[in-house]
């Protein structure tokens, strides 16, 4: 995860229409971590409420990296931490992310 100024965000936050989400998630994270990826199957969905107003449909990926190079940060967020599944409780972000890692982890996705 890499923490933004306004707290812990994903990487795939710039859906370009017409991409397929998939496609965004792993350019996304070449962009932000210099990683190739490969990203899996839709894994966990849930509604974001941003404001009354305003709801935000989160579609939950699992991405696989199988290199060794240490990720760099863009310059839009203030640091890179990699943090372990178990650590997400944690940390600042919306319970959803919490409720995607739990159920990954649960389903022993994580080695």
């Amino acid at each position: 995860m890499t923490l933004a100024s306004a707290g812990t965000s994903d990487p795939a936050h710039r859906y370009a229409p017409g991409e397929e989400p998939a496609a965004c998630l792993a350019r996304e994270i070449r962009e932000e971590l210099a990683w190739d990826t490969t990203v899996g199957d839709p894994f966990h969905t849930w509604v974001y409420r941003v404001f009354p107003h305003r709801h935000v449909f989160v579609l939950t990926f699992l991405a696989t990296y199988g290199g060794d190079t240490v990720p760099v940060h863009s310059e839009e967020h203030k640091e890179l931490a990699l943090v372990a599944p178990d650590e997400a409780s944690a940390l600042d972000m919306p319970a959803g992310y919490k409720t995607a890692i739990r159920q990954a982890v649960e389903q022993g996705h994580f080695r």
